[in-house]
């Protein structure tokens, strides 16, 4: 179950991540071309922008969306064994517990 809702929820932090990168990308390469470096925005479109900018989102969501993820992971494991000790404990009754027809 933990397993389960932490790729639940890390799978917005991709979709995130790829929408960041390329935000990214561009914006460093813009601000670069307006301030009248072209040789800086020629090499950041070029060379070092794809990989930097990667980086970056991956340094920006990451970590905010998995520590949500272990905690929810955690809660949802919690959940779960605390029905699974309620079953457990409604089986080991000397009587048995049903609903009134």
């Amino acid at each position: 179950m933990f397993r389960r809702t932490f790729s639940v929820i890390m799978t917005p932090a991709m979709v995130l991540m790829g929408l960041v990168a390329p935000s990214i990308y561009l914006y460093v390469g813009i601000k670069e071309a307006m301030d009248g470096s072209a040789t800086a925005a020629i090499f950041w479109f070029l060379l070092w922008g794809h990989i930097i900018s990667a980086i970056i989102s991956a340094i920006i969501v990451l970590p905010v969306l998995a520590i949500l993820a272990v905690l929810a992971g955690a809660a949802t494991s919690l959940i779960t064994l605390a029905f699974r000790m309620q079953k457990r404990g409604l089986d080991s009754l000397p009587f048995r517990v049903s609903r009134k027809d």
